[in-house]
């Protein structure tokens, strides 16, 4: 079956469908900033029971959903894409992932507007993953500075004593997630380039952020 002929099959399962003669009027109605929008939500709400019947129109009612959507994942792409800076590949295939997940398991009966919800928890499952992610690298690398140290599991730092956790926070507060990069050279010491083989960053990228946070951390001393 081809996409026009699964379309117009798919206008006729679903009568909030009809007035549109193809994908393109179809798309036009949901992308416009005007019109009405409840009705925007009942053409969405169909295109919604459509894809999940898991029938012969489900991929074209989900391909129709994710171009609706599009200027909202693109958005949401904008914003995000600063954490994927090395791997922009992943986060097209999360926003593909998590929409297409998202569309299979709405509950209609419970959501008033589609389009903001779905994109939503699109943004907020991806921002919590990256949370996850982050956290588990900052406590594998307290880990293994605790191990690298000995059984005090504290640091010693010039004069002073730091425990791992203080270490990491404190970094973090000047140079924020380069704080690991610094850990990664200066505790453990990797060179730059292991470094940035073990953080998934490019070499020159490794090198120009490390030269960053050392600058930043030579000012917030010298401001001490």
């Amino acid at each position: 079956m081809t996409f026009i002929s699964s379309f117009i099959l798919l206008r006729q399962h679903q009568p909030a469908l009809s007035p549109y003669a193809d994908l393109p009027s179809l798309l036009a109605f949901l992308n416009t900033t005007s019109g009405d929008a409840d009705c925007k939500n009942t053409v969405l709400s169909a295109l919604i029971a459509e894809a999940q019947r898991m029938a012969e129109t489900s991929g074209t009612a989900k391909v129709a959903l994710i171009l609706a959507l599009w200027p909202g994942l693109d958005a949401i792409h904008g914003r995000l894409m600063r954490w994927f800076g090395n791997d922009p590949d992943r986060l097209a295939t999360e926003l593909a992932g998590r929409v297409t997940a998202g569309i299979s398991t709405l509950d209609l009966a419970r959501v008033s507007r589609i389009a903001a919800t779905l994109l939503r928890n699109v943004e907020r499952d991806i921002r919590r993953m990256l949370t996850k992610e982050r956290d588990r690298v900052e406590v594998a690398f307290t880990n293994d500075l605790a191990d690298s140290i000995g059984g005090d599991g504290r640091p010693h730092l010039g004069n002073s004593e730091t425990s791992m956790k203080d270490l990491v926070r404190r970094l973090q507060h000047v140079v924020g997630d380069d704080a690991f990069l610094v850990i990664a050279v200066v505790i453990f010491g990797l060179s730059q380039k292991e470094a940035s083989a073990s953080l998934g960053l490019t070499h020159d990228v490794a090198r120009k952020r490390y030269q960053r946070a050392i600058a930043r951390l030579q000012a917030d001393h010298d401001r001490s």
